[in-house]
């Protein structure tokens, strides 16, 4: 009893990431070319883009290959990696752009356009159903697949044409835009379909946001422009809006995504003086990112926006690399008082055992 009493104490006092972590960070190049990084998965494997419409895979054991693209390809994109590998994104057959999806058995799925459109990509999918939007050259439509009802347009706001869906959850709940007379507002979908506006810091004539991802307990993020600038903004399942924190003369920041320890991801500047990657706690206050890298090659000058954070709050974003713009994955590393309690646990258990 003593010695199951001893290990329990151990594990409930080690930090979660809850808060920032410290990372350890690496440029990504594929055949020396710069990658523009999209998803990363539990695991820690990316999926990036090189030019021109090549999609790439980073393992955590350093090795970049190739995204070999579904029969007929001639380009690939990849926008989501999810936990069982299965790959989302959009590929280029006979000279339109279709959605495509890769399963972790690896059976393709392709799917064309709506009727009247010549272009479709899908940008999540979970448990059988996929989401995605279809467009031409004068509008844009969000999409719900799946196998067995094929895909259905999700409803609008308006009539008008600037709508789309980035992001789902495991519970089909489902976030992106949608415009109305007053703007292209950041909107959420039930599981059934049902389209909600969601609120910005500042309403006013001319509004433009979107979310941008959302996490498991149905926690939203994105961003929306006000009478203050553009905001980094929060939003929970039933709508209740969070401005996420910012830095003083920032005029524009946003937020891409959000793990289910709480931690937001995104970006933010002036346009002046560009971008910085910003990362959020649940508290929602921000940090610069380059703050929390303590290691990283020659070459890394600066982070610029993160675009993918998973459960363990290991990052995908792009900054300036060895002289160019290119991917970063940086991975959390533990704090020293973590380390010493871990060390601390180690030496009273050996105690115990003897």
């Amino acid at each position: 009893m003593p010695f199951a009493v001893s290990f329990c104490t151990i594990v409930a006092v080690i930090p979660t990431v809850a808060t920032p972590p410290r990372y350890v960070a690496r440029g990504l190049l594929y055949n020396n070319m710069p990658m523009f990084g999209a998803s990363i998965n539990d695991a820690g494997v990316v999926v990036a883009m090189t030019q021109p419409g090549q999609a790439v895979r980073y393992d955590p054991n350093g090795s970049i290959t190739a995204i070999t693209g579904p029969t007929g390809a001639t380009a690939t994109w990849v926008s989501t990696i999810k936990n069982d590998g299965t790959l989302v994104g959009a590929a280029t057959i006979g000279g339109i752009s279709r959605g495509w999806i890769r399963t972790s058995s690896g059976q393709d799925i392709v799917v064309n356009p709506v009727a009247g459109d010549d272009r479709f990509s899908f940008a999540d999918y979970v448990n059988g159903i996929a989401i995605g939007n279809s467009s031409n050259s004068s509008r844009s439509r969000p999409v719900k697949w799946s196998l067995a009802s094929g895909p259905q347009l999700l409803p609008l706001l308006s009539a008008l044409p600037n709508n789309s869906v980035l992001a789902m959850n495991s519970s089909g709940l489902m976030g992106g835009q949608a415009e109305t007379s007053f703007g292209i507002q950041p909107a959420m979908w039930s599981p059934s379909g049902t389209v909600t506006a969601l609120p910005v810091t500042t309403p006013w004539q001319g509004t433009v946001g979107g979310v941008r991802g959302i996490n498991s307990h149905g926690t939203l993020v994105g961003w929306g422009n006000g009478g203050g600038g553009v905001r980094a903004l929060r939003w929970s399942s039933t709508g209740a809006l969070t401005t996420l924190g910012s830095f003083t003369f920032f005029s524009s920041l946003r937020a891409n995504a959000i793990n289910d320890a709480g931690l937001v991801v995104g970006a933010g500047g002036t346009s002046s003086s560009g971008e910085r990657a910003v990362m959020w706690d649940q508290a929602g206050t921000p940090t610069y990112f380059d703050d929390l890298i303590v290691s990283a090659p020659p070459g890394i000058y600066g982070s610029h926006d993160i675009l993918g954070i998973n459960a363990s709050g290991a990052v995908v974003g792009y900054g300036s690399f060895g002289g160019r713009w290119s991917s970063f994955v940086a991975v959390p590393v533990p704090e020293p008082a973590s380390l010493l309690v871990l060390a601390a646990g180690a030496f009273l258990l050996r105690r115990r055992k003897h």
